[in-house]
Parts: C-alpha cells; structure tokens; sequence
C-alpha cells in the first residue's frame, strides 16, 4: 500500500475543511451576538454576496427560533454587488440560543445557511445561579433559592397575612381572592369575626398541617368561609358542568374528565397557578401526590392566560420582608417555559426537530442527458441527533435522484443534500416528491415537491459548477458500494484516491484529465474489511478530503 506523507496531516485535514471561493455566498457564516440583558434587543448583519454575472434573487430568510427574526426577508442582488441583512435577537430568558437561518434564493442552486448564536442575562444578581439552566438543573437552582426560609409559625404567618401583606395600602381593607367581598379589618381576629379564615393553596391534610408549609404564605390567602369550605381539598381546574357552589366568579363542579374541580376566579387564576408550582419547587414531594398530570395542565394554561400583576408583586415583595425568601415564579414568570414538569423530576423525553429549506425545488429546463444539482437544507433545532433514515425520490425509477447526505443532523446544525436532476428524454415535464424520513416524532416524514423540463439546451439556474466541491459519499454508512460525487469549475488534472485511519491508500479511482461539469464514481470495496476510510479530491492547487464508515 501507498501512504501519504504524514498520516496525522490527513486527520488534521479532515477535521479543518477547506474553503473555496463562492460566486454566492454569505459574509459572516456566522453571528455572535454580545450578551446582552434579557428583553432588550439586538441585532447584527450580515451580507448576501453575488459575484456571479446574473443577479440573484432572494425569496425568503426563515430563522427557527422565534428569538431570531428577520424584516426584509425578500430582495434583490444585482451582479458583482452584495446586500446588507439585518438579524434581530430578543429573549426573555438568561439563555444561550443557538439557530440556523436559511437564506433561500434562485441563483446559487440551493439554500444558503447562517450559524447564530447569542445570549441573555438578568439584571438581578439573586438569580444570577439560573443561568443557562433547564429542567431538574434549573429547578434544584430555584430551591437552593427558596429553601431555608424563615419559618414565622402558623399563628403569627396568618397574622402577619391579614394585617400586612394583603393589606398593602394600609387601610385595613381585606378582600377575599375567591369571591371579591371585602371586610375592613385591622387584624386576623377582626377578619375572622367577619367570616373569613386562611386558605392553603395546596391542602395541609396532605402533610398533616406541619412547619414549614403550613405557614409559608406564599401558598396562604384570605377567603370567606364559603368558598374556603367549598374548595375544601379539591384540585384546581376549570368547571364545565355539575357546579354545586358559585360566587364571584369562582365555582366548584366537574372538570372536563368528569372530576371535581375547584375553578377561582379569572383574577385569581395565574395566581394560584404560581404558588402551586412555587409549592413543588420548595417541597419537592408532591405531597399527597395532590398535583396530577390534569391540574398542571390546567394551571400551566392560568399561569398563562394571567399573567404577573402588580399587586402580586406588592405580594411577593412584603413575604419576602418576612420569610426572607422570594417566589422565583412571580421574579420570572417565563422560567415555566424552561420546566417541562413541576411535579415530578422524570426528565423529558429528548427529540430532534427536523426543517428543510425550500419547501419545493423547481430545476428549471434541463437538457436531455444533462444534469443540475441543487442543495437542499435541512435543520435540527430539536435538543436531540435527528437521525435520517432516508431520502429518495417517491416514485422510483425518476429523473432526481440523491447524490449525497449524511444521516445525522446534530442538535442546531444542519446538513445540505444534493438533489440531483438528470432527464433523460427532451420535451418532458417532470414530477416527483422527494421523502425524508427521520426520528422526529411530531413530523416523521417530510415531503418537498419537485419539478423540471427537458429541452435541446439548458436553461436552469446554474449547469456549470461555479467552484470545486467534493460531496459527502452516498449511502453512508455504506456495503459495499457507495458512490463519490465531485465538481469541477474548469478543464484540471484530477486524482480521486481513498485512504484507511492510518493514512495508507487503498485504491485510486480517478486520475486523469477531467472536463468541467459534475462526476460520480461509484467504489465497491468487497475486498476490504469494516472501518472508517478517508477520500481525498485533488484537482489543479485545490484539495478536499470527506470521511466514510464501511459496515459489514
């Protein structure tokens, strides 16, 4: 066998692809943002760049994530001249985003991708500690932010309720949070002579009314008798039908699943919903198993509907003068959207979240026996590898055909398919679909029109290869054959050769003069054994190397 002159330089080749000159590209590849203070806003540029002799039109920029947005999504490029885009970036989460936006146009045969990254910090030191975190990670973040509180005992936490925190203006005015009655009122004795009494959010039978959550007024609110006897130990959730108790807007009834159901008034609502998650952040038992699938769902959907309010604020900050400690719920409401579940610590399933770029692909016309590529994007903004198990055309045998793609898409990365079209006969119109099949469990196969003439001459976008490029083997992994394509702008001197781990040759499959256009060789390696090969591409000054897995 030959070996190269140094084996470690074609591992270090491969591991730093190399660049070529594009007559249409972007500039950056990639955005970084600056960190920047969650909720404000930010934005960056980057240039569409056409050095081709034909102007180029932009027909759509999409971005995956909603942190990232576009204004002008539809231009112009005229020959030899670039043109400025503008990326937005906002957030309310102190978070890293990573995304893929997608620049699709007619001119460069194919989607043209931008890498962007940016991050976003609160402004309150206190929650400095939840950055960047998700899940169990950000919730055991939020005890150690909650837990050891000061415990006031359930006598003077009541007293300190009635007479203080629910009694913000100062006016001895206290109002019952299911019905809206209001009393005056000086003290707990005063409110409790006028019919009022406590109410614990999450039920105290089920952890036998003892310290500390007893008295963590957080959960605690004053409410008439009525209400408070009619809730009695009955989960949150909307009432549809069978309602025995009603007042002010709150009712007891059936829920949608025929279950009993307390519902508190609109007002009410995203309040309750807050402290019955802020419960299972500083109590993480689930006591009583009280919190089922059904009552998060419904209190997910009040958290929402409404939202923080300034008295609930007011509410936050006089507990925290007592107990010491803050409702993190009520500081960032949005954290609810970094929590899949508040009731239990299983973590998430993980998926990919598959996108491709167009969503339809027109070849133009082609000439008979002549060929046009185009390049297909496809995204994962998931938090899992999308996994593509295939990509062919719908109706085989067809005039498109897959010239390369790998069948792992990491975490927000991408990937770009060749999709060749190749008639064979002139005066044609051709149809097909072309069928991605993934692990994506909400859109496990994804359809993308496609369509092409025939005629005597081509006249689509781009026949010609504007630049030396050597594609990804296709299959891949692969047994035992497995097909290389390449393009050449020009007439060059070509040698296409395939090498194992160690740097020695296997065989040389090209190496001769080669006209401009496109080629595909096909390599069947009977002979060798399972493993990992490299294949390299020299053509004039212009080298590339790719890797493929052989299994047997």
């Amino acid at each position: 066998m030959k070996f190269l002159s140094s084996a470690a330089a074609v591992l270090f080749s491969l591991l730093s692809p190399i660049v070529h000159a594009q007559p249409i590209y972007l500039s950056p590849q990639t955005l970084q943002f600056d960190t920047l203070v969650a909720s404000q806003r930010d934005s960056l540029s980057f240039f569409v760049v056409n050095r081709s002799s034909a102007a180029l039109t932009v027909s759509d920029i999409n971005t995956n994530r909603q942190v990232y947005f576009v204004r002008d999504t539809a231009f112009t490029v005229a020959a030899n001249d670039s043109a400025r885009v503008r990326v937005y970036f906002q957030t309310n989460q102190n978070v890293t985003w990573s995304d893929v936006l997608s620049v699709e146009n007619v001119g460069a045969n194919g989607t043209l991708p931008l890498r962007i990254r940016g991050t976003a910090r609160f402004t309150d030191p206190l929650y400095t500690s939840t950055q960047g975190l998700w899940e169990n990670d950000l919730k055991t973040a939020l005890l150690n932010l909650v837990n050891n509180h000061t415990v006031l005992g359930y006598n003077t936490a009541r007293d300190r309720m009635f007479e203080t925190i629910d009694d913000p203006t100062g006016v001895d005015t206290i109002e019952c949070v299911y019905t809206g009655r209001r009393i005056h009122a000086a003290t707990r004795t005063e409110a409790q002579n006028q019919g009022f009494n406590t109410e614990h959010s999450w039920p105290q039978s089920t952890f036998n009314s003892q310290d500390p959550m007893v008295s963590d007024i957080n959960h605690l609110f004053p409410t008439d008798e009525p209400p408070n006897s009619a809730r009695a130990n009955y989960p949150f959730g909307p009432v549809v039908s069978n309602i025995t108790w009603q007042n002010g807007g709150s009712r007891l009834g059936r829920n949608p699943n025929g279950q009993i159901a307390f519902e508190p008034r609109d007002s009410h609502k995203g309040d309750v919903a807050r402290v019955m998650f802020y419960f299972l952040i500083r109590y993480p038992s689930n006591y009583g198993t009280f919190m089922d699938a059904d009552q998060e769902f419904y209190l997910r959907q009040w958290y929402r509907t409404d939202p923080v309010s300034s008295k609930e604020l007011l509410r936050n900050n006089a507990i925290a003068v007592y107990q010491g400690k803050r409702n993190p719920l009520v500081d960032h409401p949005e954290f609810i959207d970094r929590i899949s579940y508040f009731r239990s610590s299983t973590p998430p399933a993980q998926y990919p979240d598959v996108a491709v770029s167009p969503s339809s692909i027109n070849f133009g016309t082609v000439a008979a026996g002549d060929s046009a590529d185009w390049r297909l994007l496809i995204m994962n903004s998931g938090v899992a590898s999308l996994t593509i198990s295939s990509i062919a055309p719908q109706s085989p045998p067809s005039a498109f055909q897959v010239v390369s793609f790998s069948n792992t898409v990491p975490p927000d990365s991408f990937q770009r398919v060749v999709i060749r079209f190749k008639p064979t006969q002139s005066s044609q119109t051709y149809v097909d679909t072309l069928r991605i099949q993934s692990n994506d469990p909400d859109e496990g196969a994804v359809s993308v029109p496609l369509s092409g003439s025939s005629g005597t001459t081509s006249v689509a976008q781009q026949v010609t290869p504007e630049c030396i490029e050597l594609l990804q083997n296709y299959p891949n992994p692969f047994n035992p054959t497995t097909t290389l394509s390449f393009s050449l702008p020009s007439s060059s001197f070509v040698t296409l050769k395939v090498y194992d781990v160690l740097g020695r040759e296997v065989t040389t499959l090209i190496n001769e003069t080669r006209a401009a256009g496109r080629y595909s060789v096909e390599w069947n390696s009977s002979n060798i054994t399972s493993g990992t090969y490299f294949y390299r591409l020299s053509a004039g000054t212009k080298t590339e190397f790719k890797k493929m897995v052989l299994i047997r």
